[in-house]
Order: structure tokens, then C-alpha cells, then sequence
């Protein structure tokens, strides 16, 4: 019985030496685990500090890059003012000139309508006095006419 006892305790020594094997590799896979863990939060970790910095770094840019900004837009805004100021003197200046030449064309104009006015006044007074001279001419031609028919006759 004795060997019984023996060959069911060495059973249960190899049972338990392959359990505590089986739990050992197991509890290494964990440990494996765990580490593979830390090293995968610290990577993480590190990679969003890094982002972090590069983001604070980027916000601390932003009000230099808005105060450029600021600087060149008013400086464009300034040109284009002056820009603006000398079209309008320019406009002015273009407007006088404009105004300048209208008025000398009214008065072109107006003298040239009291020169054709007066051309046909003269010309209506040359055309009557045609006219007459004509009206006379065959008056007088009437009259020869007559005074050679006259003179015909007797």
C-alpha cells in the first residue's frame, strides 16, 4: 500500500510541478504583458507631451502672427487710403477739365448758331431781293415785249 501511496504522491508532485510550470509561464506571459503595457503608456504618454509642446509652441505664435497680421493689413489699408485720396483729386482734377471743355462746346455751339443765324438772315435778304430783281427783270421783259410788239405793229 505503501507503494501506492508513494506513486499517487510522485502523481501529484508531477501534477503539481506541471501545474506551478503552467502558472510560471503563464504569470511570465503577464508580466510580459504588463511590461509591453507600460512601454505602450509611456510611448502614448510621451507622444502627447510632445504634442502638447508642439501645440503650446503653435499657440505661442499665434499673437505674433496675428500682431504681422495686423501690422500689414494696416499698412495695406493706410496705402489704399492714399491710393483712394489720389484718385479722388485726380477725379476732381478730371471732372474741372471735363466742366471746362463742356462750357467752351456751349459756347462754340452758341456762337456757331448766331453765325448760321445771321448767314440766314443775309441769305433770306439776299434770296428776297433775288426774288424782287427777278420779279422786276421779267416785269421789264414784259414791257420790251411789249414795246416791240408795239413797234412791230405800227
Amino acid at each position: 500500500m505503501r507503494g501506492q501511496v508513494a506513486a499517487k504522491d510522485a502523481e501529484k508532485s508531477t501534477v503539481h510541478a506541471l501545474a506551478r510550470t503552467e502558472v510560471q509561464r503563464e504569470l511570465e506571459e503577464l508580466k510580459r504583458s504588463v511590461t509591453e503595457l507600460e512601454n505602450f503608456k509611456r510611448s502614448v504618454t510621451a507622444k502627447e507631451k510632445a504634442a502638447e509642446e508642439t501645440h503650446v509652441q503653435k499657440l505661442a505664435l499665434v499673437p505674433t502672427q496675428l500682431e504681422e497680421y495686423k501690422r500689414s493689413s494696416e499698412a495695406s489699408i493706410k496705402r489704399l487710403e492714399e491710393e483712394a485720396s489720389c484718385l479722388r483729386e485726380a477725379l476732381v482734377e478730371k471732372e474741372s477739365v471735363v466742366q471746362a471743355l463742356e462750357n467752351a462746346h456751349q459756347k462754340e455751339i452758341s456762337t456757331l448758331k448766331a453765325t448760321c443765324r445771321k448767314y440766314k438772315m443775309s441769305l433770306d435778304g439776299e434770296i428776297g431781293t433775288n426774288v424782287g430783281l427777278h420779279a422786276r427783270a421779267l416785269n421789264l421783259q414784259d414791257e420790251l415785249n411789249t414795246c416791240k410788239y408795239t413797234q412791230e405793229q405800227a
